[in-house]
């Protein structure tokens, strides 16, 4: 039986993807998963030429709602994180996680694994620009594999 692939299955749950700017503050993007709950717990950060450069996942917003508040005693994180995120000029690059993404192409067990391995509910799926075109969500893959 052949696996599936990210483009069978990627727009069962969420029809189109939540893209930010590099720049975009951290009030603006509490707002974006505020609007989006519970569906979204990515947003997907593209840099001036719109390609993407990153993932903000909830978890990573609320990391640095913690150390904003100063709930952060259990919190592991290093000194320039900690100064990006006590400011409240805090912007998407300053808490962006590094670019782990898929391609209409890839089978589900490739996407699977890379969700597993970065501890992430949602991929971006990219073109061959780099450009995000779609969201895959971990519903989505449990209902095919």
């Amino acid at each position: 039986m052949m696996m599936p692939k990210v483009k069978d299955v990627y727009t069962q749950i969420t029809k189109s993807p939540s893209i930010i700017a590099e720049t975009t503050n951290i009030k603006e993007i509490k707002g974006l998963f505020k609007k989006a709950a519970p569906i979204k717990r990515s947003l997907y950060v593209v840099d001036s030429k719109g390609e993407l450069a990153g993932i903000i996942t909830i978890e990573d917003l609320l990391k640095a709602i913690s150390v904003q508040k100063n709930a952060h005693q259990n919190v592991s994180i290093n000194k320039r994180s900690l100064y990006l995120y006590v400011s409240q000029e805090t912007l998407a690059k300053d808490i962006m996680r590094s670019i782990v993404s898929v391609t209409l192409e890839d089978n589900l067990e490739d996407a699977l694994n890379k969700m597993v391995q970065h501890d992430l509910d949602e991929l971006p799926v990219i073109d061959g620009d780099r450009k995000v075109i779609g969201d895959l969500n971990a519903y989505e893959i449990i209902t095919e594999i």
